[in-house]
This record gives C-alpha cells, structure tokens and sequence, in this order.
C-alpha cells in the first residue's frame, strides 16, 4: 500500500514536468520559419505561460528565469532590465507597502474600525458598514493578502458580537470577497494593477493616472463588492438573522490621539495627492515616498521601529514578478512575437465576435474571471492575460486600455475555489475549510454571473460614457473603447 502511494506520488511530480516539456516542444515545433529572436521569445513565453499554469515554481521564480533567459540570449539589454526596475510605479508599490506598515504598526485602522462600528445596527447594515470600511483599506494598502491579514482581527471582532456560528460563516465569506472584489477600484489596490499600466504604458497605450484608473474601476468595485454583500445576506442568513442588533465594537481598541490623528491627515492629504496628481504635475512615486517617510515617523513616536521589519514588509517577490512581466510583454512587442499571436488569436476566434464590442469584451472578462481556476497567483493571472490577449490584440488594431482593464478587474473575482487567492486561505484557516469551501462553491456562482454583468455592462455603458479615460489624473488616453 505505501509503495503504491509512493508510485503515485511520484507520477504526480513528474507529470508536470512532461507537460511542460511537451509545451516547450511544441510551441519550437510550431514557430519554424519565424525569425529566430521572435521564435525564442515565443518559446520562452509559452515556457513561462505553462510554468504560472503548471505551479512549477513560485511565480517571481518562473518570471526571473525567463527575463534571464531572454538576456542571455541578447534580446533583453540589461540596461532594459535596469530601467524596468527602477520606473515610478515601482517605486509607488514600495512606498505603498511602507505606508501599510507604518498604518499597521501605529494600530490606526483596528480604532477607526472600532468607531466606526460602535453603534448598534442589524447584521443587515453591519454587513454594509463592513463593506464601506472594507473598500476604504484599498486607499492605503497594496496587497490583498496583507488587507486580509489586517482585517481578520476585524473578522474575529464581528464573529464575537454576533455569537452566532451561520452569521459568523456569512461574514468569513463577506469579508474576503470584498477584500478582492474592491481591489480593483484603486491602482494601488493590487499589484496586477501596476503590471497593467506598465504594460498599457510600454505598448504605446499612453500614461493613466491614478485618478483615471479610478474613475472607470472604481464604479465596478463598488457595484460587485456591495452585490456580494447583498447576495452573503440573502444566500446565509435568515430575514430574523438579518434584523438582529448587534454591537460589533466593545470600545476597548485604544484612543485616536494625536500621533494616529497626525497620520490620518498624512494618508488623506497622500490620497487627495495622489488623485490630483496629474493637475498638479507630481509623481505618484515621490508622493508615496514623502508620505512613507512621514508616516514612519509619526509611527516611531509610538513604539520604536526596526528597519528590518520595515524591509520585511515590502513584498520582494511580488515586485521582481512584476518587472519580469512587463520586460516580458516589451520583448514579446520588440520582436514582433506579440503580432503573431495577434494574429493568430484574430484568425482563431469567429469573425462575429471580433466585429462586435459586446462579445468580444464578454469574452475577455469571463476568461479573466475564470483564470483563478488554473493561475492561484493574481499578479501572475493579470500578466498572462495582459501579455496573451491584450498585448497581441492591440497589435492587430484594438486600443490595449480598455482590454488590460477589463482584464486587471476581472482577475479580481477569486470566489469559485479557496485556493484561487491568498485572502480566502487565510480566511479558510480560521474557520471549518469543508464548510467554507462549499460555502464559497455557494456564493461564488451566482456571484460570478452578477460580477461578469457589471463588469461588461459598466465597460460597454458606463467607460464610453466618460471618453474611456479623459486626460483627468494624468491619463492622455482618449478616443472610443475599442478601434477594431
């Protein structure tokens, strides 16, 4: 009996490897006779693409190895690789994390939740409260995984007040779900954002702003994180269940003071920044920074600060994943391998949806919102699709901003599986994992379909509507949604 187990133990680590053998094979088999620098960044990819797909390596790993590769073979300069690493929203996404830590040291967030949640109310409006405080942390921290590793003592708060094992499942679920959901309403929400700009940015699609990702994303979170809301209530809990009134909040997590009121106007006055930052003629990067330093010394004021722990806070991996991805999709551009797959993606997919707008956005979000399925990794998920679909598209003629958006937000629906994002493990590790599997199998198909109508309803109706990136918050992206 162990030796069978063994047997299939070992089939089961060397099967991966035999696939991403084949796909190796295949893909240098099937690109003969295009040039040979267009032929390796083709075989590379398609080696990267089956390695995110395959969890061969941790994603940053797969990514470096293939910018590496791409440079020891000269197609890739190291004075690219140089430059990638140190562009602005590089240098955002590392500000941005220091500014969570200092916010997570100081105990800022734990006492404005606890006001914030002090009144009685029914689970119904709790759970709506909930939501709103849950979207505002999008603002600050950079990373879904540390949002949800901020709000589980928010999480374990709610589960003592209610007291209640369905009500306290309802908001296991609720709190994850718009922890992913409202991402990707603010370009510092998640780091797929990042990899989108940049990609949107080196493919010629123009420079967006932090205000002009806002105002196209920012609607489509609200709209999905309070639809998940409204369906957790409706789906797990009874109308008796939903009208109980509880205090979530005991009072017991400290006064504001004036160090934590000092670092409130810094983080405000950062965002206001931030949005108007395109009016202003001022960096993302530089205000991240300043607002960083500030905050870090506000922090020191109340407990001392190692800069160790500062460093360790700043997810590492994350950013060489990111600058791999868009060397990666510059390279695919340069070379000339991003027209091929454009060019076979409009010679594989049916005239009717190519003509249409409706279908084709249609069909870009449910692919982006079904990738979590094979892709744990969001950043990795963002960069595929971006490189695969959006990049080769725009080639052949489609204006590359709204495909990488639609993209970039439809990666953020996570809820068909727990294991298609950081936030639910770490959610599922506190509770019953049979239960808040099938719980979440229970949510998430109904909030898929509602996820997909918005998102494809807001890009069809809503984008149009506002030029689809108007020159506000930096962006200088004009003109329709799609040039096809």
């Amino acid at each position: 009996m162990t030796t069978a187990l063994a047997h299939r133990a070992a089939v089961r680590s060397v099967v991966p490897w035999l696939v991403f053998a084949l796909v190796l094979t295949v893909s240098w088999s099937v690109t003969r006779g295009l040039e040979v620098q267009e032929r390796l960044v083709l075989v590379i990819y398609a080696g990267a693409l089956a390695a995110w797909c395959l969890a061969l390596s941790e994603d940053w790993i797969t990514g470096a190895l293939a910018v590496l590769m791409l440079a020891a073979l000269d197609v890739i300069a190291i004075r690219e690789i140089v430059a990638a690493a140190r562009h602005d929203l590089v240098w955002l996404l590392i500000a941005a994390y220091v500014i969570a830590f200092a916010i997570r040291r100081a105990g800022l967030f734990e006492v404005l939740s606890a006001f914030a949640l002090r009144r009685s109310m029914p689970v119904s409006s709790l759970a709506y409260r909930t939501t709103a405080l849950v979207m505002a942390t999008a603002f600050v921290f950079p990373a879904t995984s540390v949002r949800a590793a901020i709000l589980v003592p928010i999480h374990r708060m709610l589960a003592k007040a209610v007291d209640d094992e369905l009500t306290d499942r309802a908001f296991a679920l609720l709190v994850p779900s718009v922890v992913l959901l409202s991402a990707g309403g603010v370009l510092t929400g998640a780091a797929a954002h990042v990899v989108a700009l940049e990609i949107i940015e080196k493919s010629g699609g123009g420079r967006i702003g932090y205000l002009g990702w806002m105002l196209p994303a920012l609607p489509v979170a609200l709209a999905t994180s309070f639809a998940a809301a409204w369906l957790v209530m409706r789906l797990f809990l009874d109308h008796d269940r939903r009208r109980r009134l509880i205090c979530a909040s005991s009072g017991t997590h400290g006064r504001l003071g004036a160090v934590r009121v000092g670092m409130l106007s810094v983080v405000a006055a950062t965002v206001a920044l931030w949005m108007a930052s395109g009016w202003l003629g001022i960096g993302l990067a530089g205000v991240g920074l300043l607002s960083a330093f500030c905050l870090v010394l506000l922090t020191s004021r109340l407990q001392p600060l190692a800069i160790g722990d500062m460093g360790r806070a700043i997810d590492w991996k994350l950013l060489v994943l990111l600058v791999s991805t868009v060397l990666l999709a510059d390279a695919m551009v340069a070379s000339g391998a991003a027209g091929t797959i454009g060019a076979g993606l409009m010679a594989a997919l049916p005239h009717a949806v190519l003509a249409s707008e409706a279908a084709t956005v249609a069909l870009i979000a449910c692919l982006s919102m079904l990738a979590h399925v094979v892709i744990p990794s969001r950043s990795a998920r963002a960069s595929v699709l971006i490189t695969a679909i959006a990049v080769p598209l725009s080639q052949t003629g489609f204006d590359i901003v709204p495909l990488a958006l639609v993209i970039a937000l439809g990666t953020g629906f996570c809820q068909l599986t727990p294991y298609g994002a950081k936030s639910l493990l770490i959610f599922a590790s506190g509770t019953d994992s049979g239960s808040f599997r099938s719980d979440l199998v229970r949510l998430g198909a109904p909030l898929f379909l509602i996820s997909w109508i918005i998102l494809v309803g807001f890009a069809l109706v809503l984008w149009p509507a506002i030029g689809m990136f108007s020159a506000a918050g930096g962006n200088e992206v004009g003109g329709s949604a799609f040039n096809p």
